[in-house]
């Protein structure tokens, strides 16, 4: 966390927190709207849905991360010859 977002922990660290508590609340509502729809199908879209509304605020923040981080280089080592 302190290497990828130094300047702003406190936010990555809420981030993560309400991530974790979207897996709860999927893991809650998805029974319940289960039951109310009867079908399964319905309750995993509400697993799904929220999986992919996590997938795009982890790609926002990798994005928003990326342009600020500076580029990668290559170390390049040369080549050891086969006769040393």
């Amino acid at each position: 966390m302190k290497q990828s977002f130094h300047a702003r922990v406190p936010l990555a660290m809420d981030v993560f927190s309400a991530s974790i508590m979207g897996g709860g609340l999927g893991a809650s509502l998805s029974p319940w709207v289960t039951r109310l729809l009867d079908s399964w199908h319905a309750g995993l879209a509400v697993l799904a849905l929220l999986a992919c509304i996590a997938l795009a605020c982890w790609y926002a923040l990798e994005f928003v991360t990326a342009r600020k981080r500076p580029p990668r280089t290559l170390h390049m080592h040369p080549r050891r010859s086969a006769r040393t």
